[in-house]
């Protein structure tokens, strides 16, 4: 289980993944959410990830 935190709005979502596997989203509380997530996630994988802050839990 992993917590995205995307700044500077400091928001939050919840993802799980298991090994391998693609993460999957648990939780997203508004569209402002999910476009955070959808940015966050291009930034991943364009590999930029230390411009977003991973805690996992």
């Amino acid at each position: 289980m992993e917590t995205i935190t995307v700044s500077p709005g400091m928001h939050q979502m919840l993802m799980q993944g298991s090994n391998g596997n693609e993460p999957q989203v648990l939780q997203v509380v508004s569209i402002k959410d999910a476009t955070l997530l959808s940015k966050a996630m291009e930034v991943i994988t364009s590999g930029k990830a230390d411009e977003i802050q991973m805690i996992e839990q």
